[in-house]
């Protein structure tokens, strides 16, 4: 159990890579969302076991550091990884490949407004996350409007992805 804890604390060094101290959890997480990413352009099955290892590992980082946006971002993650899988296995690949295309300019500013609204209604809730639940968030948030910030663009990103449009990159 002690080994377990030391891999999983993010204070433990496994190497230092140009003066940044990486954990060994950090490597793990790091190293399995890199293959994920390579096996996915492989349409390789296994990126989504991978992505599943890497998100648990990011979880754990994240709450050790208290960007609890992203650690929520994790679990929205890990479901869509096991959606991902049932796809797979379900679907057969589609003969004609959608083609990508962009949003319109109305539709753009409408999912602008919704990530403002949902950034500033998310950043409240973190910031005071500490307050709610203060038996599973013994420090308070840190950065909780920039991390709610990236957790809900993130979630956009994802499914502008799976729709195929280029405004994911953005």
């Amino acid at each position: 159990m002690d080994f377990l804890k030391h891999i999983l604390d993010i204070e433990n060094s496994m190497l230092t890579i140009y003066s940044y101290q990486m954990s060994y959890i950090e490597f793990i997480g790091t190293s399995l969302g890199l293959i994920s990413v390579w096996l996915a352009t492989k349409a390789n099955i296994h990126t989504w076991t991978t992505g599943i290892i890497n998100v648990i590992a990011f979880f754990i980082i994240y709450y050790q550091v208290q960007l609890y946006s992203d650690m929520f971002l994790q679990v929205f993650f890990l479901l869509s990884s096991f959606f991902g899988i049932f796809q797979w296995f379900r679907t057969k690949p589609e003969k004609e490949d959608k083609k990508i295309s962009s949003l319109n300019a109305r539709y753009t500013m409408f999912l602008l407004a919704c990530v403002v609204i949902l950034t500033a209604l998310l950043g409240i809730f973190m910031s005071q996350i500490h307050l709610i639940f203060p038996s599973f968030f013994t420090k308070a948030a840190a950065y909780p409007y920039l991390d709610a910030l990236t957790t809900i663009l993130s979630v956009f990103a994802t499914f502008l992805m799976a729709y195929k449009r280029i405004e994911c990159w953005a």
